[in-house]
């Protein structure tokens, strides 16, 4: 079976800590909000790399929910 995973990075405004984190799919909400400290549904954070077959489809600004689809 494939690995698939996404890097996961927050939109720091100036003065503010970015994050990162790597995760499999699906995607626990639960989980990625408490690493990255936003909201799932927030628009705070990019997709910056990911390990998909289906690539092409998810771009930065797809969200968690469309992932776990």
């Amino acid at each position: 079976m494939q690995e698939t995973k996404v890097l996961v990075e927050t939109k720091g405004t100036t003065g503010e800590e970015t994050i990162s984190y790597w995760f499999d799919l699906p995607i626990d909400v639960a989980e990625f909000e408490e690493k990255l400290g936003v909201g799932a549904e927030s628009g705070d954070y990019r997709i910056i790399e990911k390990v998909l077959p289906y690539a092409n489809e998810v771009h930065e600004h797809t969200s968690v929910y469309q992932l776990n689809k």
